[in-house]
C-alpha cells in the first residue's frame, strides 16, 4: 500500500489548544489546522475521564488479532510532560471503555482532517 494514502501514517497530533498537525512526511511536509470548539471539548472530556494513576499502570489487552498493515495507537502527554500510550491496537491503559472512546474520537478526527494523499 502506498503510505501517502494511509490515513495517519505520518502522524496526527492534537494540542490542548485544539490545533493539530499532520506529518511530517518523509520529505518534511506538514499540514496544520484547528479543531472546532465541539471537537476540542469532546477530546478534552475523553482525556479528562482517564485517570492519570491508571495511565501509569500496566496495559490491559483484549484477545484478537490485528489485520496486517493496520493499526492505531493514541499517545497522551500528561501535565508532567510524560507521554503515555493510552491505546496500542488491542491494548489500552486507563480503563477499556474510556480508552476506546478516546481512540474512536481521535480516529474520527484523523479521518476528517488527514488529507489523502499526504503529502499532497
Amino acid at each position: 500500500m502506498d503510505p501517502r494514502y494511509c490515513v495517519g501514517h505520518y502522524g496526527f497530533t492534537v494540542h490542548n489548544d485544539g490545533t493539530f498537525l499532520v506529518g511530517p512526511a518523509d520529505n518534511g511536509v506538514t499540514m496544520g489546522g484547528g479543531l472546532s470548539a465541539t471537537e476540542l471539548a469532546q477530546l478534552s472530556s475523553d482525556a479528562g475521564a482517564l485517570s492519570s494513576s491508571n495511565l501509569r499502570g500496566a496495559q490491559e489487552c483484549d484477545s484478537g488479532r490485528i489485520i496486517p498493515g493496520t493499526g492505531l495507537s493514541v499517545d497522551m502527554t500528561l501535565n508532567d510532560q510524560t507521554t503515555v500510550t493510552v491505546v496500542d491496537n488491542l491494548c489500552y491503559r486507563g480503563g477499556r471503555d474510556r480508552a476506546v472512546r478516546l481512540r474512536d474520537d481521535v480516529n474520527a478526527l484523523t479521518q476528517k482532517y488527514h488529507p489523502r494523499p499526504f503529502p499532497p
